[in-house]
């Protein structure tokens, strides 16, 4: 082989593992963006959906209240609420307070409900 096709072929080959590597990292990089986001729809889908089973549970029984945190386990982790009395500019509201956890991630949500109708 000549002088030249040596060169080539170093030269190829340093190419391949330069734009290889930059290839892995952007796959891991996507890899970690990807799982970041399906776990923060996941503990968002959890709030909502134990902050309806409570808004259910109030429906159904208007003066359901707790102080304690009550724990669920909903889509492969956990929530845990409070229902409260609260007042607010002379109102008289219920504060639902939601946290949800996934996969090492945590959000709270926080709902305030009018006091519904007696009858």
């Amino acid at each position: 082989m000549g002088r030249a096709t040596l060169i080539m072929l170093l030269g190829s080959i340093i190419t391949f593992g330069i734009v290889n590597q930059s290839i892995n990292t952007r796959l891991i990089n996507s890899l970690q963006a990807s799982v970041n986001y399906y776990t923060d729809a996941q503990t968002r889908n959890m709030n909502n959906s134990a902050a309806q089973l409570v808004i259910s549970t109030i429906a159904s029984n208007p003066d359901y209240r707790t102080t304690n945190a009550v724990s669920l386990d909903l889509f492969a982790g956990t929530a845990s609420y409070t229902v409260q009395d609260v007042f607010f500019n002379g109102d008289s509201l219920i504060r639902v307070t939601v946290t949800s956890t996934f996969n090492n991630a945590s959000k709270t949500l926080t709902l305030y409900l009018e006091d519904p109708p007696v009858g």
